[in-house]
């Protein structure tokens, strides 16, 4: 995806990248300085897998990357809660390289394999395929970058966070 200046184009891995067997699996967005052709900036985007999109905000503050977020070092205990694997935005600030994981399920019911991604013209909504079934999110953009600020990226995603912006 190309910034709206066209200064930034961002790249992502789709599959993670695979480490010792004790450590997470992690997915990497390259952005890349489109004038010079040189790497700007790399984000690891830890515990995410199948990133299959991406997008700049219309301000171009930040990257959108829908994903499976996986937590394969817990003990398999809060299946329901989404502690094991859950669909994700991951938020990612141009300037900083700071990710911030927003949940795409709801309490009630799970978002299967986010894959693409688009905003509509004015930069309010975003628009994401599930994969994994005949179903299309939409979200209410300045309402998740609002939940962005309280989100912590170590934590698993509390599910009750979708009511403000899904």
């Amino acid at each position: 995806a190309s910034s709206p200046d066209g200064s930034l184009v961002a790249v992502i891995s789709r599959m993670a990248e695979l480490d010792r067997p004790e450590a997470p699996p992690r997915s990497e967005l390259t952005l890349i300085d489109a004038l010079a052709g040189t790497v700007a900036r790399r984000v690891l985007l830890d515990s995410c897998h199948m990133a299959e999109g991406v997008a700049f905000t219309a301000d171009g503050t930040r990257v959108l990357v829908p994903a499976l977020r996986v937590r394969n070092l817990l003990p398999i205990l809060q299946v329901a809660r989404g502690w094991v694997m859950s669909s994700v935005l991951a938020v990612v600030r141009v300037d900083s390289g700071e990710v911030a994981y927003l949940p795409l399920n709801d309490p009630g019911a799970c978002f299967p394999d986010p894959a693409g991604i688009a905003l509509s013209p004015d930069g309010a909504r975003a628009y994401l395929a599930s994969g994994g079934a005949d179903q299309l999110a939409v979200l209410d953009l300045p309402a998740l970058l609002r939940e962005e600020a309280s989100a912590s990226a170590g934590a698993p995603e509390r599910l009750s966070r979708t009511r403000s912006y899904l």
